[in-house]
């Protein structure tokens, strides 16, 4: 850890009561801190370096501003460790970043051209890391066929992070006063202290805590003691354990990590508990135990992307809250490749492809399952499960759950849409869902039409390609990039003429408005049968190309039918409803690079 060489006024501790924001949304007291500030904090031309000054002078209700550039922590949490920096929350003290410096106003940070909240113009970043490089570098474990975490050291670490600040911010008690934590890039945490916490090595924080447009890039949360209590690490980037307004909105994780030599890791990412998660993406997280991406406990997470994601159980996501309207591709498990859906959990409306839960070293009559989804106790919904893989249960595996007091909880599948999946030795008519039944390890796959877990789904056998608009031309996990892309742009919602319209059931005790893509869940006679109500759009004229001078207004849809908005949305293939000068409504696929 570098020392510290920046002189530090005495006088900023002194400054409590003399500021006055000068932005128009707030009366509370404002900071400020840039790179080579020397000031008292009182205004961008008085700013201090010293961000953590810059908080221990600040009140409940004040907000630290912090201009672009790169930050280090150099507050120990116990000074018995000697790598336990961190930046240390107060009650009620909120931190916003993102500032070129001359701001008056929260409002006028700027992202960058066709950026996300995340993307600042001026990034504010904040680093535990030492100066010793990082290796983070995917593989399969050895000795496993399907473990894809990353390559660790001799000390069951990734290399180079062992030295890094334990946290990069840090609440060490309950947050009560709502804080607010905005527009930085969070790096270089590594939690391997359980002295301090073996958890949320960019962020470690409980109660009542707000994170929003932050980067979180490269960061770790690592128990290596043994013990007789066990202790696991959870949330390589954040651990929150919220109350009152918590929430994590509009972040980006890359490369995160929780694992334990003798415990468990979890979250790989995120732990969160009792919080809302929303927007977020979550790229190249492992959790080697669970929730590779995300493990979940009550609360609510919704409209997020998972991408390249391993966890035992749950290769992206492990949850026990509420789910609805995620994207879950390219992830791996043992229990649940895409999602594993414990006690209680309710996911609706999850799209879930090319993922892969299996193990075939476990031998010809045991392995991975639920490719795409694992359901044990929980409720799934309105769901698209399609060319994913597994031992069995390709698409979903389904098995019955206990609460807490081990009374059964009974697991649902619900108007869902399970196609093209595969299992270990390919296509067989039952590929798509399976029940594992307790008394039968082997795990049987049974047809849905002879149980109660399934109701009003498209699931096994395959059928014809003809009833859906656009659905993938194979079957399994892709193997090309262009298949990739293929899956990313399959549509399964359902074609004029399709033997699933108002063919379906409604489901005692289950209430769905809206369908996969947002529309009515009943149009029509009858609920259709799987993920997605059948509409005649024959009132809209289908063009190739349209004069962008004739244009007044456009809409965004996924090619599901889900309405994006009218701003350009991030790469990809979609559907444009243009707004004509002359009255008509014509609709475009196109390609945003």
């Amino acid at each position: 850890m570098k020392s510290k060489t920046n002189i530090r006024l005495a006088c900023l501790a002194t400054a409590v009561g003399s500021l006055m924001t000068i932005s128009a949304e707030a009366d509370a007291a404002v900071r400020y801190v840039t790179p080579g500030g020397s000031g008292d904090g009182s205004s961008w031309a008085e700013a201090t370096d010293d961000l953590q000054a810059a908080i221990d002078a600040s009140s409940s209700g004040d907000e630290v501003w912090v201009a672009a550039g790169t930050y280090q922590p150099f507050n120990l949490i116990n000074e018995k460790v000697t790598t336990s920096y961190a930046f240390i929350l107060k009650n009620g003290v909120s931190l916003y970043g993102g500032f070129a410096g001359t701001e008056t106003s929260r409002d006028q940070r700027q992202t960058k051209p066709d950026g996300k909240a995340w993307d600042m113009a001026n990034p504010t970043i904040l680093s535990g890391d030492d100066d010793f490089p990082d290796n983070w570098e995917r593989v399969i474990a050895p000795g496993t066929s399907f473990r894809y975490t990353w390559n660790l050291s001799d000390r069951n670490e990734i290399p180079g992070t062992e030295k890094n600040c334990t946290h990069v911010i840090y609440a060490g008690d309950v947050i009560t006063d709502h804080t607010v934590i905005d527009g930085f890039t969070i790096t270089g945490g590594c939690a391997n202290q359980y002295k301090v916490k073996a958890m949320g090595g960019g962020i470690f924080a409980q109660g009542d805590v707000s994170i929003s447009a932050c980067r979180f890039v490269e960061n770790v949360a690592y128990f290596r003691n043994e013990t007789i209590n066990p202790i696991n690490a959870l949330g390589g980037a954040v651990y929150l354990n919220g109350a009152g307004k918590a929430s994590v909105s509009d972040c980006y994780f890359l490369r995160s990590f929780s694992n334990s030599s003798y415990t468990q890791g979890m979250g790989g990412a995120l732990f969160v508990q009792n919080a809302d998660v929303a927007r977020c993406v979550f790229d190249d997280c492992v959790a080697e135990d669970g929730g590779g991406a995300v493990l979940q406990f009550g609360g609510s997470l919704r409209d997020c992307t998972f991408n390249n994601c391993y966890g035992s159980a749950g290769g992206a996501l492990y949850t026990t809250g509420t789910v609805e309207n995620v994207e879950v591709y390219n992830c791996r498990g043992l229990l649940g490749g895409g999602i594993y859906a414990a006690e209680g959990a309710v996911v609706t409306h999850a799209k879930v492809y090319d993922c892969y839960a299996d193990a075939v070293e476990f031998g010809e009559y045991m392995g991975g399952r639920g490719g795409g989804i694992m359901v044990e106790g929980g409720s799934v919904i309105g769901c698209v499960v399609y060319n994913n893989t597994a031992f069995r249960g390709a698409g979903i595996c389904v098995r019955e759950g206990q609460a807490e007091d081990r009374t059964p909880l009974k697991s649902m599948v619900v108007s869902c849409t399970v196609q093209h999946n595969t299992g270990r030795d390919g296509y067989t008519p039952t590929s798509n869902i399976a029940v594992w039944d307790p008394a039968n390890d082997n795990g049987d796959d049974i047809d849905p039409t002879t149980t109660e877990y399934f109701f009003n789904t498209i699931g096994n056998p395959d059928a014809d390609d003809s009833n859906f608009r656009s659905p993938s031309l194979f079957k399994g996990r892709a193997s090309t990039d262009d298949e990739r892309e293929a899956l990313a742009a399959a549509d399964w919602s359902l074609a004029q003429g399709s033997e699933f319209i108002d063919a379906g059931t409604s489901t005692p005790g289950v209430t769905e408005t809206t369908d996969m893509a947002g529309n009515p869940r009943v149009v029509g006679a009858a609920i259709d049968r799987g993920a997605y109500e059948y509409l005649d759009n024959s009132g809209i004229d289908n063009i190739a190309t349209v004069d962008p001078s004739d244009i007044t207004a456009t809409e965004y849809y996924s090619l599901t039918g889900v309405r994006l908005g009218n701003d350009k949305p991030a790469p990809g293939y979609y559907i444009a409803i243009h707004s004509l000068n002359d009255g008509r409504r014509v609709a475009q696929k196109v390609i945003i690079r």
